[in-house]
Parts: structure tokens; C-alpha cells; sequence
């Protein structure tokens, strides 16, 4: 009977649905699979904070060193994570990612007194690290790594609204805070680049792409130092 169970069409619906809620990746469970463990601890009155982590934000990544170089980095940043249970964070706090084979991961974290300067603590510790650890990759592999965006937001528990929207809606508003950091990014590279530009200090070459076996010349390369 139970041999008939595990490979019946109960069996099938269960995988299935672990195949939903289960990233098969970095083998973390998706945000509807521990939000309702969330919304638990908010109506007992504890005090959460939401670590957000992205690794998503630069979607040219995967479609140039594609997806296996991307995994990798996935699941280099859940072990990481997942390093500092029982140590930086608790053995019930609750790490997941946003969606299945997503570059967004979220972090569950239950904080004591005070819990702003906690929070604070747990999230430049948890960043520093995981920078530190895709800059040892990058060394290794020779590869540039994808931009990693991190944000830290207290969750309120607020009476007249459902916990499970208000866990969203801190999710929402870390995206925001990396939105933030990218478009800075952006426009202080785009800086640079034009200081250069105004001071004419900007040399280029161009470096002709050969075919080996008949010398054609199939393009160009430019270099600017």
C-alpha cells in the first residue's frame, strides 16, 4: 500500500507541487513556502527584518557567459547564506528565494532589542561577504560577476493590514532600494565617461579580428584606455 502511494498519482501531485514551491538549483524553498511561517511569527508579536539580496538586476549576464557560469553563482550565494544559520541569524529564521531559479533571494530574520541597529549589523555583515566571496570567484574563473544588489527593511506588522501583504510589500520596497543602487551605479559610471570625454582624456585603439586560416579581417576590436 505505501509502495502503491509513493508511486501513484499522490506521488506525482506532491513532486509536482515540491517542483513549485523548491528551487532545484540551490535546493532553497520559494517565498510561498515559507511566507506562511512569516506571517506566524508577526502575529506573535515578534520583531522581523527582510534581507534582500539580487542577482537579477543585469539580465545580459546569463545571455553572455550563459546559464550554467549564472547557476554557479546562484548557488554560490545560497551557500553562502545559508553558511551563516546558526551563527549571524537564527536556526528558524527563514532563507528563501523569490521564485524558482531566481536571482532574487530573501532573508527572514527575527531581531532583538535594539532591531534597527540589528538589522543594520546582520545586513552589512551578510554584504560584505558575499562580495568577498563573488570576488574570490571572479579571481578564479577570470569571469566578471553579475552586480550584486542588497537592501535591509524592517517589517511592520500593522493591525489593519494582512501580514502576508505586508511581507510583499516590504519585498517591494527592498526592490526599490535596489533600483536605487542600480540606476547610481549607472549614472556615476556615465559620469566618469563623460569627464573623460570633456578632458580628452580618453585614448582609443582598434585591433583588427583575424580569421587564422586566411588572414581576413572580419572586424574590429576597440580598446580605450
Amino acid at each position: 500500500m505505501g509502495a502503491a502511494a509513493t508511486s501513484g498519482p499522490l506521488h506525482a501531485e506532491w513532486l509536482k507541487l515540491k517542483g513549485c514551491l523548491f528551487d532545484p538549483i540551490t535546493r532553497l524553498p520559494t517565498l510561498p513556502a515559507v511566507v506562511d511561517n512569516v506571517r506566524v511569527r508577526l502575529e506573535r508579536g515578534e520583531t522581523l527584518g527582510l534581507l534582500y539580496v539580487d542577482l537579477s538586476s543585469d539580465g545580459r549576464y546569463e545571455a553572455i557567459y550563459g546559464w550554467q557560469v549564472y547557476d554557479h553563482m546562484l548557488r554560490l550565494v545560497a551557500q553562502r547564506l545559508q553558511a551563516s544559520r546558526g551563527d549571524l541569524y537564527g536556526l528558524d529564521d527563514e532563507l528563501a528565494q523569490v521564485s524558482i531559479r531566481a536571482g532574487e533571494f530573501v532573508l527572514f530574520l527575527g531581531l532583538d532589542e535594539p532591531a534597527k541597529e540589528r538589522l543594520e549589523s546582520i545586513y552589512q555583515t551578510v554584504s560584505e561577504d558575499l562580495r568577498r566571496s563573488l570576488e574570490v570567484a571572479r579571481e578564479l574563473s577570470g569571469q566578471p560577476m553579475p552586480p550584486l544588489l542588497t537592501a535591509a527593511v524592517a517589517i511592520d506588522s500593522v493591525p489593519t493590514i494582512r501580514p502576508e501583504r505586508s511581507i510583499y510589500q516590504c519585498l517591494q520596497e527592498a526592490r526599490m532600494h535596489c533600483r536605487a543602487q542600480s540606476q547610481k551605479r549607472q549614472t556615476g559610471r556615465l559620469a566618469d565617461l563623460l569627464r573623460l570625454l570633456e578632458k580628452r582624456n580618453l585614448v582609443i585603439r582598434y585591433q583588427p579580428i583575424l580569421d587564422l586560416t586566411d588572414g581576413h579581417i572580419h572586424g574590429f576590436e576597440a580598446l580605450s584606455a
